[in-house]
């Protein structure tokens, strides 16, 4: 009798740390596509996506060529 409450309640809480697990993985999954999604646009957060960089590529440039004058 106890050991099928037991195995039941481990059955159960296997169950759910699956589950737990499986949410964690979509969301994770989400998140990385919604930062490929702003890539693309053209605007990532903190690293301002792919047009900042070269942005800041030629102003630095700029000021190289402003000094070299």
């Amino acid at each position: 009798m106890e050991m099928e409450k037991k195995k039941k309640k481990k059955k159960k809480k296997k169950k759910k740390k699956k589950k737990k697990k499986k949410k964690k993985k979509k969301k994770k999954k989400e998140k990385e596509e919604e930062e490929e999604k702003e890539e693309e646009e053209g605007w990532g957060g903190k690293e301002g996506g792919k047009g900042s960089g070269e942005k800041e590529e030629e102003k630095n440039e700029k000021k190289y060529n402003n000094k070299m004058i």
